[in-house]
């Protein structure tokens, strides 16, 4: 199945459904916020209206809402396939997404989990190429920018919503540049790579690294 003529009309449509009744776990601001940003980011940055498609629909299927194959009939096999690259592998679905009321002093076993979670999650990323992880660059610069603005006006009390500790958070971001670096076209998208360096050297303190 082609793609409708008008994907992402469409694509926002069907995100705004599955997002209605959605609110951020911090309960400021309506999710969808966060897709809406993240597919701009992609058009921003070279990317197609395919790949800004995928970047709205990017949480539908990882968060249970829709099946693969409902996707896939609605907007075609291309969207479908750049969402499915946003989920978690089997063995680590389930095990890295911030845990309200935890705190930064999880317990070793929690942590630990929180980072096999998110290795499994990098090795799959290795296996795609610049044009997949575009769009996961882009939705985990989008959610950079937001922890460091919720840090900057709330505070250390920002990091109980995270299921590890705060050196994690910044070692996941790290990781993400530096498959960034290794995938990307530097040069094409050296303001993508460039933004997301500049915020990870501001989260380096707040998160405690040296």
């Amino acid at each position: 199945m082609s793609l409708p003529e008008q994907p992402l009309a469409r694509a926002t449509a069907f995100a705004s459904r599955h997002h209605a009744s959605e609110i951020r776990k911090d309960g400021r601001r309506p999710y969808l916020s966060h897709p809406l940003a993240v597919a701009s980011l992609v058009l921003a940055h070279g990317g197609d209206e395919t790949q800004a498609a995928a970047a709205l629909l990017h949480d539908t299927i990882a968060n249970g809402r829709v099946t693969p194959g409902e996707l896939e009939r609605e907007f075609g096999a291309e969207v479908a396939r750049l969402v499915d690259v946003f989920s978690d592998p089997p063995a680590a679905a389930g095990s890295a997404s911030p845990a309200p009321g935890s705190n930064s002093s999880a317990a070793a076993g929690q942590v630990a989990e929180w980072r096999r979670a998110r290795e499994a999650y990098l090795g799959k990323l290795e296996a795609f190429g610049a044009r997949e992880l575009l769009t996961v660059l882009c939705e985990e610069l989008h959610e950079l920018g937001e922890l460091l603005q919720d840090l900057r006006y709330e505070g250390p009390a920002v990091w109980k919503r995270f299921a590890t500790q705060p050196l994690e958070v910044f070692w996941y971001f790290r990781e993400v540049l530096a498959l960034g670096y290794r995938k990307l076209d530097r040069e094409k998208h050296r303001v993508l790579l460039g933004e997301m360096a500049r915020m990870l050297s501001e989260l380096k303190p707040l998160a405690g690294a040296s």
